[in-house]
């Protein structure tokens, strides 16, 4: 393992800074599942008057009568069919102060639910949370609660291009008691949004409380409408959607509802071809290579990856090949890192990922590495293009490249370490990678 470890010291470190999760201090927790339970009266979910919003964000308003609700910016209208009435502006100030400063309030329930209250910034989520309304029903129609709240993805999280979809695993992940039931995308206003309903039972009654989830990205802010049923309702509830309108005619956007599970490769039986259709990467090893046995990529991954089959983990092995000689360089590694899994990398794009890693690689001045990148571009490998960066470790005595293309919505990561005495064999070794299919 010591041949491969000048290559994986620094891409471990970064990925385990990137890849760790976001904390629980970090998320909205509590209201993206306290809608399941209806609040008292009086209580609104955020948007208190004294707290300024956003000014990325522009909240709606009602008409006189409290019947149409129209916000322009996020192009929707509703109009209130019989037996349902709205908040007052009052009610929604009170709901908004209770969600954001829920575990301020509740410190027993951070407690139960494992989360530092300490590390919770509340005037951060003050000031990135806005809530239209919320909607309740008079009767027994649906929906028995409706919610429409936006975030500021950059105020709150530092990042703009959180998909629907990343910050859906992260609501259902931190919704007590909650079981997905299903999740897709749906048309609201001619806009197309991602959804996920969840269920709750109630031990008591065996009645199940159902939430409907619909998020939609509107340049960096994450609009979430939220609806919640009954058994006895939810048939029904999802026909309350139609009141949605556009108010202009919708320029919709992709909202790809993709395969979020990383699949590895293979090598044949001999250890010299390895094949991985799902990249449709393919690599034949050349002379005085060799590729490292499944025991030692397990050892690198470590508690940071995953060296299964079909991987669900943030980060994912394929491959580490070294030059056969010691201390084996130049070497290869691909890696997958699965941006759905973590907030800081949702939706970011492969320059966005280098920035970042040049970033994260100040760190490693403290393990006694510096880095100066070197170069920046586009390189075509296995005839797709790829983002490259050249870093030169410690003043040129090692140098890494790193070519980086995002695979259904996950990012490929090939790193690529030599000395400046065996960059021609490295760049051969990079040639040789092909298509798989």
């Amino acid at each position: 393992m010591k041949k491969i470890f000048t290559l994986t010291i620094t891409f471990a470190l970064f990925l385990t800074l990137t890849a760790c999760g976001s904390a629980k201090s970090g998320t909205d927790t509590q209201p993206a599942g306290q809608p399941t339970s209806e609040p008292a009266p009086g209580a609104t979910e955020e948007l208190p008057e004294e707290t300024a919003e956003p000014s990325s964000i522009q909240t709606g308003s009602w008409n006189e009568s409290r019947t149409i609700f129209t916000n322009e910016w996020s192009n929707l209208q509703i109009t209130l069919p019989e037996g349902f009435i709205a908040d007052s502006d009052a009610q929604l100030a009170d709901y908004k102060f209770f969600a954001d400063h829920y575990y301020e309030q509740w410190p027993d329930q951070a407690e139960a639910d494992g989360i530092d209250i300490n590390s919770i910034d509340f005037d951060t989520i003050e000031k990135s949370t806005a809530y239209d309304f919320i909607i309740r029903n008079t009767s027994s129609d649906i929906p028995d609660f409706c919610l429409l709240k936006y975030e500021d993805l950059l105020l709150k999280y530092n990042n703009a291009l959180i998909t629907e979809f990343t910050m859906i695993n992260e609501i259902i992940s931190n919704s007590n008691h909650h079981i997905e039931i299903e999740r897709g995308t749906c048309t609201i206003a001619g806009a197309t949004w991602a959804y996920a309903i969840a269920s709750v039972e109630d031990i008591n009654t065996s009645q199940h409380t159902y939430t409907f989830w619909a998020l939609r990205n509107i340049n960096g802010v994450m609009a979430y409408l939220i609806l919640t049923s009954t058994d006895s309702t939810k048939d029904s509830a999802m026909s309350f959607l139609d009141l949605f309108v556009p108010i202009v005619p919708v320029q919709d956007s992709n909202i790809s509802f993709e395969d979020e599970t990383i699949h590895l490769g293979s090598w044949n039986e001999s250890r010299t071809t390895f094949t991985n259709e799902w990249s449709n990467l393919q690599i034949i090893l050349p002379e005085g290579f060799t590729a490292a046995d499944y025991e030692a990529v397990a050892e690198e991954a470590g508690n940071n990856g995953s060296t299964s089959e079909s991987a669900a983990q943030p980060i994912a092995y394929d491959f580490i090949i070294q030059a056969a000689m010691y201390p084996g360089t130049p070497s290869l590694m691909l890696i997958y890192q699965n941006l759905s899994a973590n907030l800081l990398t949702s939706g970011i794009t492969e320059s966005g990922m280098l920035d970042m890693m040049a970033v994260q690689f100040t760190v490693m001045e403290e393990q006694g590495l510096t880095y100066a990148e070197l170069e920046r571009g586009t390189r075509t490998i296995a005839g797709k293009e790829w983002t490259y960066a050249i870093f030169a470790v410690n003043d040129s005595l090692m140098t890494q490249f790193y070519a980086l293309r995002k695979i259904n919505g996950e990012m490929a990561n090939l790193i690529l370490s030599y000395t400046p005495d065996t960059e021609s064999s490295a760049m051969n070794l990079l040639d040789a990678i092909t298509a798989a299919k």
